[in-house]
């Protein structure tokens, strides 16, 4: 079965890592823009392909990327923390479609900072491998799991529980995947949520005249918690002064 893999961050290097080690070396990858790229190098020395056979995310909107899908035979596709969305003319050229790793329990918390609102508003954690459609993140699920979230979570800890959940769940159904062994299940139209990446930006202003109870305040600044990234802030004399959180069981 020739895959053609969109992959970025860590969870994309250790799924190269994984194919590599497993003999099933993509016949094309997709990855980020070199100044965007996180663990390009990894990623590269992992799949070993020929320049040729990686290709750059800004390429996904020409003519020309289809035609080099179909030249090659592809016939299902794997993207993982890759962050673009792929157009309708690409995932068309899939006979077995695209499958997402998305770190999130969908239908909740579709889209952006997937580790933000569980802590924010209580929905579920997990992480869901999906076929992509033309929406955002809401395809049909093949497997997921939950994630347990812990009163000292933050932002940061969460995501990297995510991403290594994320490994987990790729690693037990991709063999399932390649072998045909699975179903899909549509999401459901009524239930979920969707977030955008600007929906942080406004979350991160704490107002010093607003009226918060303890509980949200609390999660506010842990789930925007994610050293060396600033995140919630409040303002003094027109400066930002920006909050991280450490929270400790006993």
């Amino acid at each position: 079965m020739k895959i053609a893999v969109f992959l970025n961050n860590r969870v994309g290097a250790q799924i190269a890592q994984w194919l590599g080690e497993h003999g099933q070396r993509p016949a094309i990858a997709v990855l980020h823009p070199e100044e965007r790229r996180k663990f390009g190098p990894e990623i590269m020395a992992s799949l070993d392909l020929p320049p040729h056979k990686i290709r750059c995310a800004t390429e996904l909107i020409t003519p020309g990327f289809r035609d080099i899908l179909r030249q090659e035979g592809i016939q299902i596709g794997l993207s993982a923390f890759f962050g673009y969305i792929l157009p309708k003319h690409v995932l068309e050229v899939f006979p077995s479609g695209v499958l997402n790793l998305h770190p999130s329990f969908l239908p909740y918390n579709r889209g952006a900072y997937p580790n933000v609102w569980p802590l924010l508003d209580g929905t579920p954690a997990g992480v869901t491998l999906h076929f992509l459609d033309e929406g955002i993140d809401t395809g049909d699920i093949v497997f997921q799991e939950r994630t347990v979230v812990l009163a000292t979570d933050t932002g940061k800890n969460l995501y990297e529980r995510l991403e290594a959940d994320s490994m987990e769940l790729f690693k037990k159904s991709w063999p399932r995947i390649v072998q045909g062994d699975f179903q899909r299940i549509p999401q459901s139209k009524t239930e979920g949520t969707v977030h955008r990446t600007s929906e942080c930006s406004s979350l991160d202003k704490i107002s010093l005249d607003a009226l918060y109870t303890a509980h949200e305040l609390i999660n506010l600044i842990r789930a925007r918690t994610f050293p060396p990234h600033k995140g919630a802030f409040f303002e003094v004399d027109g400066r930002k002064i920006f909050l991280n959180i450490q929270l400790e069981g006993d």
